[in-house]
């Protein structure tokens, strides 16, 4: 249901991207400020993945290892629910 190009298209999208880069890190919604977090190069929590907003992927990070395990589940997680009228990863996060 997240037709390509679309919003919701664009947000697994970022998912995926984060997991080739390889290296781990911080990905943020471009209207994020992440207010009273110090400013740090180390990735938190020896680099297990970390959402910052429970289930919405506003502020995440995570190794790169922890990447690609979170982007797999959540793309497995979209495509159990393809039949879904609306389904977005920050559900599927949720569900997760």
């Amino acid at each position: 249901n997240a037709r390509e190009g679309s919003y919701d298209f664009m947000c697994y999208t970022r998912w995926l991207a984060m997991a080739s880069h390889g290296k781990g890190g911080f990905m943020t919604d471009y209207d994020t400020f992440p207010l009273g977090l110090k400013a740090t190069h180390e990735i938190p929590n020896d680099g297990k993945f970390t959402s910052f907003q429970r289930h919405v992927p506003a502020l995440i990070s995570g190794s790169g290892s922890e990447w690609e395990r979170m982007a797999k589940a959540v793309m497995e997680m979209a495509i159990s629910h393809q039949n879904d009228d609306f389904y977005s990863d920050m559900l599927a996060l949720n569900d997760l």
